[in-house]
């Protein structure tokens, strides 16, 4: 399992096993509930969505069984708080 990390720690390496707080069995699945779990603010949301929607390459969206857009990723952070 990967190094726990901060949400807003910018240095945190972005990959396929490797998302805003460690090793996930599905990365995409695990983004946002993993930053909001480990302790994010409502200040951090944006940092957040910005991440799961264009951080490792992506193009504007975190996708998965449904492609969100940051607007979408926003709304789902806010309401995890």
């Amino acid at each position: 399992m990967g190094k726990k990390t901060s949400c807003t720690d910018r240095t945190a390496p972005i990959g396929p096993h490797f998302e805003l707080g460690g090793a996930h069995p599905n990365p995409r699945s695990g983004l946002v509930y993993e930053g909001i779990e480990l302790g994010a603010k409502e200040e951090d949301i944006p940092e957040i969505a910005h991440r799961a929607c264009y951080g490792n390459g992506r193009d504007g969206f975190a996708s998965g069984f449904r492609r969100l857009s940051r607007e979408d990723v926003v709304n789902i952070c806010r309401r995890m708080l």
